[in-house]
């Protein structure tokens, strides 16, 4: 029974990894959204998954995980993300129903794995992996060699070069984003010591370099003060960046949300 049990609980950690690992990576050529409507769908699915593997545990489960102080504290910062998404969606002069989903939707895959810690391990190798293999795409459009072209895709002729670099996201800077985003999980990764973390890391670090996209100048910087300061009980410091993270989006030349 014991043992039954534990293959249950391996199966489910095994299945949301497989999930966590294709979405960055999944597309389909030939529809009108290649890359955004995959993903959204994949997104939907996981979260429903979620709620049904949520409805079928016991009451308290996912609670008994969390200590004292991440009840404090694992609130109000996460809190931010729905309002800005809800400031924007408001503010915006034509929102967009499939960009409002594709942003929100994300919410329950970052919310579950901060209850249940072999599931945030399990979900952690499935992003560096999967970011991994976006950056070993990057590198193989960045020569010529794109390996969309084998499923169908057709790519734009564009008179910079960049922008042949689209990954399975669709545009280098979302490129950018992502491999920015997922660098301190590539960085911090030691599970798996037959491959030297520096070689998957060096690779993420070329692939944005590649991209050409401007938004490491602003993502690496934070990358690296995070994992400086990773060790370090800073609780209520991360209010500190918020008017900052203001300034930078008042003065930033980019186009507005």
């Amino acid at each position: 029974m014991v043992r039954s049990r534990k293959a249950q609980v391996r199966f489910r950690e095994r299945l949301f990894q497989a999930g966590v690992f294709l979405l960055p990576l999944i597309c389909w050529p030939g529809l009108a959204h290649p890359f955004s409507t995959p993903k959204l769908v994949l997104l939907a699915a996981l979260d429903l998954a979620l709620a049904v593997d949520w409805l079928l545990r016991k009451p308290g489960h996912a609670a008994s995980h969390m200590t004292d102080h991440e009840r404090r504290w694992s609130v109000p910062p996460w809190l931010l993300w729905p309002a800005a998404l809800a400031l924007s969606a408001s503010l915006a002069p034509y929102p967009s129903l499939a960009a409002l989903l594709l942003a929100a939707l994300p919410l329950p895959l970052f919310l579950e794995p901060r209850c249940d810690p072999a599931l945030a391990l399990a979900w952690r190798d499935a992003l560096r992996w999967a970011s991994t293999a976006e950056s070993a795409i990057v590198a193989l459009q960045y020569i010529g060699l794109d390996p969309l072209r084998v499923l169908g895709w057709q790519p734009e002729s564009f008179a910079s070069p960049r922008m042949r670099i689209y990954g399975t996201l669709g545009n280098p800077d979302f490129v950018a984003a992502w491999l920015c985003a997922t660098l301190p999980l590539t960085v911090c990764s030691h599970r798996h010591r037959r491959l030297p973390v520096w070689l998957p890391a060096t690779l993420q670090l070329l692939a944005i370099f590649a991209t050409g996209s401007r938004v490491f100048l602003v993502a690496l910087p934070v990358a690296a003060a995070a994992l400086a300061l990773r060790r370090r009980r800073l609780e209520k410091f991360w209010l500190a960046g918020l008017p900052v993270a203001a300034a930078v989006l008042w003065l930033s030349p980019a186009r507005p949300l």
